[in-house]
């Protein structure tokens, strides 16, 4: 390849497409050039081999120009909230990192109250201490 092409070109869709539309051009573009649909060192397979390369990296880049400043996609699924880690108490003072409860080391800290919790104290690893866990 010669050059870079503009992304919307490669997949075939114009520059105001959804992202439906733009996913849907991808998938049958795949289906039509992947590799594994030609025999196997084939000149064909090669060719399709490098014709897919081209439209995944468009596919990508339209992605990523979908995307807003924060990094974040401009899809609307919520992500469950990460639970807390050992990383975020402060590291002075090493009592801090065990469950109160049992005296083990924390795995998770609590969502709502920080306080640090081991496996026998949250076993599904929910990430809420007793109080505050909806079951009781």
């Amino acid at each position: 390849m010669a050059g870079k092409r503009d992304p919307w070109m490669v997949l075939g869709v114009p520059s105001a497409s959804s992202p439906e539309m733009v996913r849907k051009a991808y998938l049958a573009l795949v289906r039509v050039h992947h590799p594994d649909r030609y025999p196997p060192g084939s000149r064909e397979a090669r060719i399709h081999e490098e014709r897919m390369k081209e439209i995944t990296e468009a596919y990508q880049a339209i992605l990523h120009l979908r995307t807003t400043p924060a990094g974040s996609s401009t899809r609307t699924r919520a992500r469950p909230r990460p639970v807390r880690t050992t990383t975020r108490v402060r590291w002075g003072n090493a009592q801090s990192l065990h469950c109160v409860a049992h005296g083990r080391w924390a795995v998770i800290f609590c969502r709502v109250c920080d306080e640090p919790l081991c496996s026998r104290c949250d076993p599904a690893l929910t990430g809420y201490c007793r109080l505050h866990r909806r079951d009781g």
